[in-house]
């Protein structure tokens, strides 16, 4: 039996008997673990190489896929394993038939742990999507309740079996609280689409928008009122995409944070001005986003947009949409037909709660309400001597 081990700097040698004794006696030191599956011209059968702990901890490695099984059962059956990554980077060319078989033995002891709440799976070459059939991600999934994170990358194309087999996995898992699938190229928009609706009930998702239909597919995902997402970040969004999604996002009442990174135009920051405040009528404003706490990164989102965000931070939405008019609805050629109707009475209470950044921009603020009001309404300028002949008229 052929075994090499090493040790990471500043940690104790551990060999790999001693793993795989820890391992059986489902001993608390393996509580975190790194494997990767590897072949190359020193490892033409393939090898494991195991590093415990998330800080790097012991690095050993395994040679000899007969103990692939082995050690896939020890997983299978630890109640301390709680954070796992999976890696492949295997050439399909030279790999062996019986490598391939001692794989598929690790994957069927894994698949029955029950104590892992993060699980990484990372296909680092193209073919690499392939071996992902030989772990039984459903049963995985479905049988742990204990899952709460999910992370799937891939350096190559992703196959409609393969995204079939997450779509699966996710519909039956009752605990995952966050997705993340990342540099993933997927073989059919379709495959994209059916993981996201999959993804309904999740509070959490992470995911790369490369192409436009990507992007569509996820505004159609935050359009869906049954979906419970709080929290969406996005990466690789190609031209065009921000306004795509920022368009659906308008009318979302779950999420609260959204960071998104790509390509931006002024039209872009534009769009997410208009869905955070669209103050070019008071239904406007009323019909805006109030959800959203955070935006991110923030040189992608212009002043207002962030002001924007920071007022929907109040719970009372009836006092966001308050100060939304404040601060935005008097500028400019704003529309004074709302204020027409109201009791004269009423407008100087109006012109108090104009709002700004500061106190220049709000003296700006009311002095353009005021010429706006009194070119609409020309009784306003009644508005004093009325009141003082009320007074006049309650002494007598």
């Amino acid at each position: 039996m052929s075994l090499a081990a090493s040790s990471c700097s500043n940690s104790s040698a551990m060999s790999p008997s001693d793993f795989i004794s820890l391992l059986e006696a489902d001993d608390p030191l393996i509580n975190s673990l790194t494997v990767n599956f590897i072949s190359s011209e020193s490892f033409r059968s393939g090898a494991v190489s195991i590093c415990i702990g998330s800080s790097g901890g012991n690095h050993l490695m395994f040679d000899n896929p007969i103990q692939w099984e082995q050690i896939g059962r020890g997983m299978g059956r630890s109640t301390k394993l709680q954070e796992l990554d999976l890696s492949t980077a295997i050439d399909v060319d030279t790999f062996p038939t019986e490598s391939i078989q001692c794989l598929g033995a690790f994957y069927d002891g894994l698949k029955d742990n029950t104590s892992v709440r993060r699980l990484s799976i990372h296909l680092v070459l193209d073919e690499d999507s392939r071996f992902m059939s030989l772990f039984d991600l459903n049963h995985f999934m479905t049988k742990n309740t204990q899952m709460e994170v999910l992370c799937i990358s891939c350096g190559g194309l992703l196959g409609s079996d393969e995204g079939a087999m997450i779509e699966l996995a996710v519909r039956n898992s009752s605990s995952l609280k966050k997705i993340d699938i990342m540099c993933c190229t997927f073989h059919d928009n379709r495959v994209f689409e059916r993981i996201l609706s999959a993804c309904s009930t999740i509070p959490s998702l992470s995911l790369e928008c490369r192409e436009v239909n990507n992007c569509t597919a996820v505004a159609d995902f935050l359009r869906n009122r049954a979906t419970e997402l709080q929290n969406l970040s996005i990466g690789g969004v190609v031209q065009g995409g921000f306004s795509i999604i920022a368009e659906s996002v308008a009318n979302n009442t779950t999420l609260e944070r959204l960071e998104m990174w790509g390509s931006v135009s002024t039209g872009d920051v534009r769009t997410f001005e208009r869905i955070l405040c669209n103050a070019t009528t008071l239904d406007g404003i009323k019909n805006s986003n109030h959800t959203l706490v955070k935006i991110s990164p923030v040189q992608n989102f212009s002043h207002r947009a962030l002001d924007c965000v920071k007022l929907n931070r109040n719970e009372n939405k009836e006092e966001v949409f308050r100060q939304k008019i404040a601060k935005y609805y008097f500028a400019g050629d704003f529309d004074v037909s709302p204020f027409a109707s109201m009791p004269l009475s009423a407008i100087p209470n109006i012109m108090g709660m104009i709002g700004g950044d500061d106190l220049k921009a709000k003296e700006s603020l009311q002095c353009n309400a005021i010429f706006r009001m009194l070119k609409a309404i020309p009784d306003l300028s009644s508005v004093g001597n009325m009141k003082v002949k009320s007074e006049d008229t309650s002494k007598k």
